[in-house]
């Protein structure tokens, strides 16, 4: 899981574990150098509340590189108590990626995909020709990728 290309069609998707802001911030640099002219579609799952809580600012300015995000609802990991379940929500990223002036310049679009399967219909729904979506995370988002994918022709 480290910048896997998987074509599908006109659409490209790349798999990577990138799950701190600096490998995001180098990951989709990496996706602009590769594919360049292409719209570039970030789709991050957090993991750990803590994670996300304390890199918020962070994670949106890495984030914010890409043409347009998707936030996938947080891959809690170890972390099940109620309190830190209660400290951030998934829609938080979305949300900071948004207040990026640079990210809004570029008339970026930020939404929050909720579960995986939620995440996945998304993809099918904003995907034009020429997309590059990157899938970054430790968790288990790359399972939006198969989902995501073009419908096979009809026999």
């Amino acid at each position: 899981r480290r910048f896997d290309i998987i074509e599908d069609g006109d659409v490209t998707f790349v798999d990577d574990y990138a799950h701190h802001p600096h490998a995001i911030q180098l990951t989709v640099e990496t996706a602009r150098r590769r594919f360049p002219g292409r719209r570039v579609v970030a789709i991050f799952q957090p993991t750990l509340y803590t994670r996300l809580y304390k890199f918020l600012e962070e994670f949106a300015d890495s984030l914010a590189l890409a043409d347009e995000v998707i936030a996938v609802e947080i891959q809690p990991s170890r972390e099940y108590d109620t309190e830190k379940v209660n400290l951030i929500h998934g829609s938080a990223l979305s949300d900071a990626v948004m207040r990026r002036e640079s990210f809004v310049a570029r008339g970026g679009a930020a939404q929050y995909g909720g579960t995986l399967a939620e995440t996945a219909a998304l993809i099918r729904q904003i995907r034009r020709p020429g997309d590059v979506f990157l899938v970054l995370g430790s968790g288990p988002v790359n399972r939006v990728i198969a989902p995501a994918m073009a419908m096979p022709a009809s026999r």
